[in-house]
């Protein structure tokens, strides 16, 4: 049973030492050769709907929530203990 587990150690790290990697140099290499990043670029229904459900999650449930928990730091803290 070590002997799975030291390789399933090895194969995690390696994943995520990968993955870090691609993160850091691959993927803002593809980000900068994006049609998302001109000025010029309309956006279309889609991204107009999916804009305006975080814009009211953001506003409706996420803020609200936070500024409880900053007034109320230890409901803040018991929460995640309790779960």
């Amino acid at each position: 049973m070590g002997d799975f587990f030291k390789e399933m150690a090895f194969i995690v790290i390696a994943t995520l030492f990968f993955s870090l990697i691609e993160g850091v140099f691959i993927l803002p290499a593809h980000v900068a050769h994006s049609k998302a990043l001109k000025k010029d670029n309309k956006p279309n229904k889609f991204m107009k709907a999916t804009s305006g459900s975080m814009e009211w999650m953001r506003d409706k449930l996420y803020k609200p929530f936070l500024l409880y928990s900053l007034r109320n730091r230890s409901f803040a803290l018991a929460v995640p203990f309790a779960l």
